[in-house]
């Protein structure tokens, strides 16, 4: 089960719910008719969460097995509560957004 703990190396692995609220402020204030009007919205809108959670989560990791663990998280999640996506589209290089 992997862990983000703080330690003296990685102080700065102290995560709360504010971190939380920034994905969420980053997803809503995207432009929802960009989702909307295109064929594959929910694929886009995926894309924009696994962002938003790299942006405010994974960027603060600092060791490759963190990220590595990271990945595999979002990974797991994206497929369990999206099965119906598919992971090439999902997690396809370049994913990027911004305003």
């Amino acid at each position: 089960n992997p862990t983000f703990l703080p330690s003296a190396k990685k102080f700065h692995y102290n995560f709360n719910l504010r971190d939380m609220s920034a994905v969420f402020q980053g997803l809503l204030n995207s432009n929802a008719a960009h989702y909307k009007a295109q064929n594959a919205g929910t694929t886009k809108f995926l894309r924009l969460w696994i962002h938003e959670n790299s942006r405010v989560f994974r960027d603060r990791l600092v060791a490759d097995f963190d990220m590595q663990q990271f990945d595999d998280i979002v990974d797991k999640v994206a497929k369990k509560v999206f099965p119906e996506e598919k992971p090439e589209q999902l997690f396809e290089e370049g994913n990027i957004y911004t305003s």
